[in-house]
């Protein structure tokens, strides 16, 4: 057995998980290696203080603390929240819980199989009509906003032309053309 083999079988040994022909070999290589040796005795020490030490039970409230310390407490900063709970709020991560996703992935292919069963409804139209309003709703949005800017435009334009011309103004002459 070399050096390198001992070091892999040491915990092993240790714990008394090895058979007999391994064990045997082990202890062939610790009389013959006096670094081995020496490493196995420091191994030896290190478990049986281990196995002193007494068990130390947890306050029953000190997970609860560390949880409403990282959520409320100064040390919110240092753990930053997922970008789904900085949208939409510390409870939204429950929607990204593996049940509720594909309880709702069932939900949707559930309805679309009735539906296709039905005749009624056909996801693919469903989703074109959506998309179509969505983008005429989008370039109606777009257009009002551009609009604003063009009305805007021709208000300051006006304005600045009766400033300019008090004369030719409709309210200077009421019996204009048009009045």
């Amino acid at each position: 057995m070399t050096c390198l083999e001992l070091d892999e079988r040491l915990t092993d040994y240790l714990d008394g998980a090895l058979n007999a022909d391994q064990k045997a070999a082990v202890d062939a290589h610790l009389a013959q290696c006096a670094d081995c040796a020496e490493l196995a005795r420091d191994a030896s020490g290190a478990v049986a203080f281990m196995e002193r030490t007494a068990a130390v039970e947890l306050p029953p409230a000190l997970v609860g603390n560390i949880l409403a310390e990282l959520r409320v407490g100064p040390s919110r900063a240092v753990v930053q929240p997922s970008w789904i709970e900085r949208i939409f709020g510390l409870r939204a991560g429950a929607i990204l819980q593996p049940r509720f996703a594909m309880g709702f992935a069932m939900t949707v292919l559930s309805f679309g199989m009735i539906g296709r069963l039905a005749g009624t409804a056909n996801p693919v139209r469903i989703l074109a009509v959506a998309e179509n309003r969505l983008v005429r709703t989008w370039d109606r949005t777009v257009k009002g906003y551009e609009n604003m800017a063009v009305l805007g435009d021709l208000q300051d334009s006006f304005t600045e032309w009766r400033r300019d011309n008090p004369e030719d103004s409709l309210e200077a002459n009421p019996e204009a053309p048009g009045r």
